[in-house]
């Protein structure tokens, strides 16, 4: 099964209109800036970004719901990326949860991929 790629306009990671992270939003470009930054320095020790306070991560994966055109063909290519799948809907063509953060530019550029989104942590008052 053919998965191509929808190239960006800019291949700035940090430009959220027209970067390859566009279809992922401000919150998961952050998340992957940090874990660049991460691997940038050797990658050693627990992964940490100052967006975990709000943003659900789990080692090197981030919590994210991701929207698709073909939700067959959506949850295979995920599946194949890495994602642990927690939950679907065929009705909405939507998969839910971990996504390892390298994955994150690759999963944003797929043309079956309409959107990303970070899964937040519930906040208690």
């Amino acid at each position: 099964m053919s998965n191509p790629l929808q190239i960006p306009a800019t291949t700035d990671i940090g430009d959220v209109k027209n970067g390859p992270l566009a279809k992922a939003g401000q919150s998961l470009i952050g998340v992957y800036q940090d874990y660049q930054q991460y691997m940038e320095a050797g990658g050693n020790g627990p992964f940490a970004s100052p967006l975990g306070a709000n943003v659900m991560i789990e080692g090197t994966s981030v919590g994210v719901m991701i929207r698709g055109a073909d939700w067959n063909a959506l949850q295979t290519t995920l599946v194949e990326l890495g994602m642990q799948i927690r939950a679907t809907d065929p009705n909405t063509k939507s998969v839910e949860g971990l996504l390892p953060i390298a994955q994150l530019p690759t999963v944003a550029q797929l043309a079956l991929v309409i959107a990303v989104s970070p899964i937040y942590k519930p906040k208690h008052s």
